[in-house]
Order: C-alpha cells, then structure tokens, then sequence
C-alpha cells in the first residue's frame, strides 16, 4: 500500500537546538536510518519535525521552556537570534490541494517570543496547515513521530488517551476539522441570532409606537381634509344663505318704503282737506289739561331722578357692608392668593414643556446616530455577503483537476500555463478575502448600535417624567381653579347675608324712602294717564261729526304708518344683523384661510358650528404628532424587516448547520468504528508475528465513555493486561500495535527516535523486519545505535557535533557500501 500524501523530501534546520548553521537533510524513500554518539543532536531531529508540525508542550520536545529551542551559543560561537525549521514535502502527485510539486512548512521563533508559520514562504496560521494537510487525508499525529520513551505510551497511556490516538489513527482528523467549524459557526450563527432577537425586542417597543403614532398622523390629515370640507360647506352654505336673506329683506323694505310714502301722501291730503274750526272753550279747557298734563310729567321726571340717585346710594352701602365683612376679606385674599398660584403653575408648565422639547431634540439626534449605525451595519453585512472564499478554493480544485488531466494527456505547455495563472490568481483571491475583518466589524457596529438604544432609553425615562410632573401641573391648576370658582361662590352668599347694624340701617332707610318715591311716582303716572283721559273726553265731546270722522280717519292712516314705520325698523334690524352676521363670516373665512374670491360649492350641504367645533377639538388633541413620523414608521418597518429576514435566514443556516454536525458526526463514528477494527485485525496479526503465537485484541468500552483496553495473550500464557508485560515485551508489544496502526492509516513518513533500545538481539531483528514491512507504505525515519536496525536501512545519516555544541550531517548510501561492512 502505498502512502496517500507527500513524503517527508527534506529537513532544513538553523539555529533550531544544536543545529547552529543553516543545515539541510535530504531523505530518500523507504527506511532512513539516523545514528550518531549520545549527545550529538540525532533526537534533536524528531523535535523539529514534531515542532514544525505545531507541537506546543515543551516537555515533548526535551526542554523546560520555548526559548531553549533557540541555539545558545558555544565556545568561539554566539547564540542564534531564532530558530528556524524548514520542511518540505514531496507533492508530486498533487494529493495536497496547492499547486505545486514541493511544500514548504516554516516555522520560527525569535527570542522576543514571536512565533511564525509560513506556508510556501507565506505568513499563514497552523489551524491553515492543518486544514489544508487534512483536506488530503493527512495530518501529523502522536503516532507520526515517536519520541524517546514514547513507544509504551501507544500502550501504558489510559483508555481515553488510547482512545485519542485511535481516532487520530483512524483517519477522521478532517472531520474532526470540519466538525470543530462547524461548531464554531453554530457558536457564531446562535450569537448573531441573539443579538439579532436582541435588536428585535429592543426596536418592536417603539415600531409599535411609531405604527400608532403613524395611524394618528394619518388619522389627523383625514380630520384635516375633513375639517376644511365642513368649513367650505359652512362657509358657502351660510353665505347663500345671507345673500338670500338679505335679497328678501331689501325687498320687503323697498315694499315698506313705498307704502310709507303712500300713507305720508294721503296723510297730507287729510290734513289739507280739514276746514273745521274747534270752539274756544274745548280749546282753553284743553290747553289747561295740558299745562297740567306737562306738570306732572315734569314732576315725574324730578321723581325719577331721585330714585336713580336713592339707588346709586344703596348700591354704595351694599359694597361698605361687603367691605366691613372679615369673611370676605379673607376669602377675598384666599382667592388672590390662589390666582397668584396659578400663575405660577403656569410659568412652571412653560418651563417644563421647554425641558420636553430639549429631550425631544435629544431623541432625534440619537435616531439619527442609530439609523447611521444602522446603514454602516448593512453596509458591512452586504460585504461580508459578498465574499467567495469558498468560491474561489472550489474553482482552485476545478483548476488542479484541469491541470492533472491536462498532464495525463499530455497537452500543449502553454494551455496548461495559463490554467497555472487562473490557479495562482484564485488561491491569491482566496488569501486577500477580508471576511474575517468585516465580521470583526459588525459586531463593533451592533455594540454601538446597542449603546445608543441604551443611551436613547435613558432620554426617553427623563423626557416621560418631565411629562409626568406637566401633568401634575395640569392636574393642580385645575383643582385650584375650581377651588378660585368656589370661593367666589362662597363670597357672593356671604355679601348676600351680611346685615352689618349700621349700614343696614341706612339701607332700611334709603329703601323705605325709595319705597315712598316709587309710590309717589306711581299716583303721578295715574294722574297723567287720567289727565290724558280727560283731554281725549274733551275732544271727543267738543269735536263735530266731521272732525270726528276726520280723527277717526287720521288715526287709521297714523296707526297704519306707525306699523309700518316699525315694520322698517325691524327689517332694517334684520339687514343690520345680515350684515354682522357676514362681517363675522368675514372674519371666520380669515380665521380658516378661505377667500372669497375663491371657487365655491355650488350646492354646499348643511353643516352645524357643533360639527365643525367637533372635529377641531379632535384635531387638537391630534397636534403635537410629528408629521414626519410615517416616513420614520416606514423606515423601521423595513428594518424590522429586515432584521426578521436575517433572523429567519439564521434559523435556517442553523438548522443546516446542526444537520452538517450530526452527519459529520456520524461520519465519524463510521469511520472510526471502521479504522478499529482494521487497527485491531492488524494489530492481532502482528503480535502473533513478533512473538511467535499468542493473540491479542483491543476492546472499545462505550460505557460511560472508559477508551480503549487492549488484551495480550502470550504463547502458552493465560490473557493478562498488556500493563503485566516485561519492558521488552510492551516495547515489542508496542511495536506490533504502531505497525497495526500504519497498516490500516499508513502516514506519509514516521519518525522513531530509539524505539528498540528496549529490544534485544532477536527482537530487534524483528523489529527491523516490521520497519521493512511498513516502509511499503510509508516513509521511516529511525533514530537508532542497533546494528542490525542500521543493516535494514536504505541510508543512514550520521551526526555529529563538534567542541562548540554544533551538529552536522554525514550521509551515506548503503548500497553504496561493501556487503557486510556496516556490521563489521
């Protein structure tokens, strides 16, 4: 069987341990033996293949802290600035996916304690190496390079350690790659939804606010188009209805006017036509009754004037009484006192309601700084989407198949270079891809994002109790006002009840003189109204029968005419009232903005002052609604949306990802239950082999998750625990077990460093013969001082050092050699 991946081609090693100069160690095929004295470096070999590949404990690589690695210096020799170990590997038959023949694996530490990998002479990560070493079935195990004392660790280790290494042995390491990303997308894509739902439960409070609000804008822009369609009906119907009216009124007056003048016409022609004499007796008896007549109401009128100036005196005693009165005098201050209150209520609202604007603008600031977060956010999410990484590593390997097709067919040089260029030109894409960077920066953007919606809550908490103490303020004013509306209440019923002594006798008596006058006044309106009487007897007595029918006549024509004067008087109060009436429309039509001029309704339907009053106090209570907070609702609806849309796509990618985990998991499973027992097959071979008969089995305790035992048998022997065995034994026994190992997951190369010092003469040359066995499939690399481990190598390198702790390297080809001389 051959290995499935590239072979170990050379090492190259400076300033790493004893290797102070740059020295490089080229490795044939097959088994390489590396010998030298004790203390010349020959480990030092094994350390930095284990530490190339990403080896971090220091007491695996025989030394107590990192800086050790790093040469220290001799006697005519200073110390290396770092270390350095350089291999490369043999790609030859492209199993690794990067586009060359050799592989370059770098990695240095210097004494500040920087640490570097490079890939290909790249600065790259060690989780990159694995994962690309893993991609071709490839990764360096603790059964790859085993060190000095190593060996009985494959079987004294515990059941879970064992149990490591049979997983890494059966070949699921990629998976266990995968796996572990898969993990941490999981870990990632569940944090995301967190912040996401986070967002979402911070942002719904105030969408719903804004959907409401949003609902009252658009329910005060209906009122508005409603409130100016009752107004224009009002308007124009009441104007109609005024010009009508006044049209009427004109005619009736025009028709008063002229009947008027008819009446005065006829009157006059009366008066003409009267040729009558009265006697002088009824005239001096009616001058008399006249004189009279004019006395009294002269007498009247005095009278009159007294009793409007008894009352003027009344009214005045009435206010001393109000004024003498405690009661009132305190209710009186209480009252001032309270509207000095209110006045102060009223300043402390001003102020307030400039302390909830301030918040308000406050508000709109941070708005503005989330909705600029927020567009940075989507921003960096929509580039982040944008990145092909995967893309370009698939159209990588579609390019490596090209080229592996194109060389088996053998096809024209420059067809091939410029796939070579496309291929070079993805990996490179590859490499460049920011996505990394851009999560970084997402997650920044969600951190302020959330410390501004924190920062806009507190804004929010302080503008709310600022309004909370308004309407405290509302609540008190009207409860003093009320108390104001009580008190003068109070102070009118008391100034009703006062009887204050002495005032009130000066009220009893300028009531009980008033009474005499009213009494006065009422004999002399008697005395006018008989004294009239008289006068008309007179008249009627001393008057003919001509004068009679004259008056009679005269009176018809004066009644008529009187009627009809008031008839005037009325219409003309009707079009005075017209008038008013259209001088406050007038001024209805500023108040509302409405021009005459304008077009009108031709047939407006009627509408009330109570309706058009309705509306106006709804719109009121509509006022203060910002009225670009749809445009604001609109806005957090898509992003509300938004981020529901990504919560569900993260539902989704975690579902996936959780199916890849399950499958991947239970690809493990397989393939490792599948290794076991190919590692086991073989393993039970191979004991037999080494020590002539026997068995031996390895058994996997699922319970409670214990790893694995491994059962030995010796020929003739009874089964016993492999921790029963002699050190030869379990060195031999573990032998068998790494070579079961190879058998069935053959590693590119395997480095040994003195597994058979523990072995004696015969096992040794078993043991060289199972180095032979596994050198079929896998490249051997053995640290060894056994003759008979030399003879079945296919090269040997010697090292050595020299005064100043410096190792080098002797090669040599042992078919190059005379037969039989190694042992000699």
């Amino acid at each position: 069987m051959k290995s499935r991946v590239a072979t170990l081609k050379s090492i190259e090693l400076a300033g790493f341990k004893s290797f102070a100069k740059r020295t490089k160690i080229d490795f044939s095929s097959g088994l390489v033996a590396i010998v030298g004295p004790n203390g010349s470096g020959k480990s030092n070999i094994a350390d930095a293949v284990r530490w190339v590949f990403g080896e971090q404990k220091t007491r695996s690589l025989r030394m107590d802290k990192s800086e050790d690695l790093i040469y220290h210096g001799g006697k005519d020799k200073a110390q290396a600035s770092m270390a350095e170990v350089v291999i490369t590997l043999d790609n030859s038959d492209g199993s690794i996916p990067v586009d060359l023949n050799e592989i370059e694996i770098t990695r240095r530490l210097y004494r500040s304690g920087e640490n570097n990998y490079l890939l290909n002479g790249r600065k790259t990560t060690l989780s990159l190496i694995q994962e690309i070493l893993s991609a071709s079935g490839f990764g360096v195990g603790s059964y790859t390079v085993i060190g000095q004392g190593m060996i009985d660790k494959l079987i004294l280790s515990s059941g879970q350690e064992r149990k490591q290494l049979f997983e890494e042995a059966s070949g699921i390491k990629q998976y266990e790659i995968k796996l572990s990303q898969t993990f941490k997308k999981i870990e990632a894509t569940r944090e995301n939804l967190s912040q996401i739902d986070g967002l979402i439960n911070e942002l719904s409070p105030h969408h719903e606010t804004l959907i409401r609000q949003s609902e009252l804008l658009e329910k005060r822009n209906n009122l508005l188009i409603e409130i100016d369609k009752l107004r224009n009906h009002y308007v124009w119907g009441k104007l109609k209805h005024l010009e009508d009216e006044d049209r009427r009124l004109q005619k009736q007056l025009d028709a008063v006017e002229r009947n008027i003048s008819k009446l005065n016409v006829d009157l006059s022609s009366l008066e003409k036509s009267n040729n009558f004499d009265s006697n002088n007796r009824s005239k001096e008896s009616a001058e008399k009754i006249t004189k009279e007549l004019s006395a009294l109401e002269s007498k009247k009128e005095i009278i009159d004037s007294e009793i409007s100036k008894n009352n003027i005196e009344l009214e005045q005693l009435k206010v001393e009484i109000r004024k003498s009165d405690p009661i009132v005098d305190i209710t009186t201050k209480e009252i001032k006192n309270l509207e000095a209150n209110l006045q102060k209520h009223i300043k402390d609202q001003k102020k307030i309601e400039k302390l909830v604007d301030k918040y308000e603008a406050k508000l709109n600031a941070v708005d503005d700084k989330i909705k600029l977060q927020t567009k940075s956010l989507e921003d960096a999410r929509k580039e982040m989407a944008k990145s092909q990484k995967s893309e370009y590593l698939k159209h990588s390997l579609g390019l490596i198949d090209i080229i592996q097709d194109g060389v088996r067919r053998q096809k024209d040089e420059d067809e091939l270079s410029i796939v070579f260029y496309k291929l070079k030109r993805m990996i490179k894409h590859s490499l460049m891809d920011n996505s990394a960077e851009l999560a970084l920066k997402v997650g920044k953007i969600q951190n302020t994002i959330a410390r501004l919606l924190d920062e806009r809550e507190n804004i929010n908490e302080a503008q709310t109790n600022e309004i909370i103490k308004l309407r405290a303020i509302e609540m008190d004013y009207s409860s003093i006002e009320s108390k104001v509306a009580d008190l003068k209440k109070s102070l009118a019923i008391v100034e009703k009840a006062n009887n204050t002594s002495k005032i009130q006798n000066q009220i009893d008596k300028c009531s009980l003189k008033l009474g005499g006058l009213e009494k006065t006044r009422s004999e002399i309106i008697a005395s006018i109204a008989i004294t009239r009487q008289e006068l008309v007897d007179i008249a009627q007595v001393s008057v003919q029968q001509e004068k009679d029918e004259y008056y009679k006549k005269h009176e018809e024509l004066s009644n008529e005419k009187v009627g009809l004067e008031q008839e005037r008087l009325n219409i003309k109060s009707q079009l005075e009232n017209t008038k008013n009436q259209s001088d406050d429309l007038g001024e209805l039509c500023n108040k509302w903005s409405i021009k005459k001029q304008q077009k009108r309704i031709s047939t407006p339907i009627d509408v009330s002052l109570d309706e058009i009053n309705r509306v106006e106090a709804e719109l009121g209570l509509l006022e203060d609604i910002n009225p670009d907070i749809s445009k604001e609702a609109t806005e957090t609806s898509k992003q509300m949306q938004y981020l529901s849309s990504q919560k569900d796509d993260l539902e989704k990618a975690l579902i996936n990802l959780e199916k890849v985990a399950a499958e991947t998991s239970l690809k493990m499973t397989k393939v490792f239950e599948k290794g076991f027992e190919s590692i086991n097959s073989n393993f039970a071979k191979n004991f037999k082999q080494l020590f002539g008969g026997g068995d031996a089995g390895l058994k996997l305790n699922r319970d409670e998750d214990r790893g694995i035992d491994i059962m030995v048998k010796l020929p003739n022997k009874k089964v016993q625990n492999i921790s029963s065995l002699s050190g030869g034994e379990k060195a031999l026994a573990s032998v068998a077990l790494l070579s079961g190992i190879l058998a069935s997951n053959p590693s590119p190369f395997v480095v040994l460093d003195e597994v058979d010092a523990a072995l004696d003469a015969e096992n040794t040359k078993k043991f060289a013969d199972v180095l032979t066995r596994i050198t079929k499939h896998s490249q051997v690399l053995v640290v060894t001082h056994n003759h008979d481990t030399m003879s079945a190598a296919d090269e040997l390198i010697g090292i050595t050092t020299s005064g100043n702790n410096d190792s080098r390297i002797i090669k040599v080809r042992l078919d190059s050699l005379p037969q039989g001389s190694l042992k000699e």
